[in-house]
């Protein structure tokens, strides 16, 4: 393994976990506006 394969390992990682975080917080969202509008 080189170095150069090890962080663009990582890097991955890191995105896939924002992507992640991302779209909870999007889906969050949403389900607020939802039941905002509900009401």
């Amino acid at each position: 393994m080189s170095c150069r394969n090890i962080s663009l390992i990582f890097f991955r990682q890191i995105f896939i976990l924002i992507l992640v975080v991302a779209m909870k917080k999007a889906i969050y969202f949403y389900d607020l506006i939802c039941e905002i509008d509900k009401n």
